[in-house]
């Protein structure tokens, strides 16, 4: 199956986002998928002023393939053509928000000071894992409180992405099955 066709729009927006493409008065929500809880200006100046840049990616096998993660990398050098990226690859199969949380400080946090992070764990905790909400919020918020921990100026941008099973149970309106990862998890971040 050719995994980049159902994340080829998405990655178009977070890319935008992290580029600090869109303006303020834009809202929360630009378009149907992507809603926006601030400007990643933090990493855009480094990557513009300091002419670096560490950006990082966490998740399970969406995050470990080669699908978006490549891609938003080479956006972001097409982007910012004068400035020398590091970028981290920390993607690794079948792993679910809670185990991201454990590994995070080995396989992403103690590779420096990290501009841009990356985060994709929501199949893994819906199907693989079957995670309650509960299980997902803690393991997520481990996540987001130790990067910034490490450093207050990291920006972060989650992605959802869902496999075609997952899409077509949400469009249903079915949240029986571990209620919808992508629905919980939007609900934490909306806290």
């Amino acid at each position: 199956m050719n995994h980049s066709r159902y994340c080829l729009p998405i990655v178009l927006a977070l890319i935008c986002a992290a580029a600090g493409a869109y303006a303020a008065e834009e809202g929360p929500m630009v378009g149907e998928n992507v809603h926006l809880r601030g400007r990643l200006n933090n990493c855009r100046i480094r990557f513009e002023h300091a002419k670096q840049g560490q950006v990082a990616f966490i998740g399970g096998s969406i995050t470990e393939m080669d699908g978006y993660r490549p891609m938003v990398c080479r956006w972001l050098q097409q982007r910012f053509p004068q400035t020398r990226f590091t970028f981290t690859q920390a993607g690794v199969a079948s792993t679910c928000s809670t185990t991201g949380a454990f590994r995070l400080g080995a396989d992403v946090l103690d590779k420096g000071p990290i501009d841009l992070l990356f985060i994709e764990f929501a199949v893994n905790d819906d199907q693989d894992a079957a995670h309650s909400r509960q299980e997902c919020i803690r393991g997520m918020e481990g996540i987001v409180r130790q990067c910034l921990a490490s450093n207050p100026r990291m920006d972060l941008v989650i992605a959802y992405f869902v496999n075609p099973e997952m899409l077509a149970t949400l469009h249903a309106g079915d949240k029986t099955h571990s209620q919808g990862h992508a629905a919980r998890i939007v609900e934490f971040v909306a806290n």
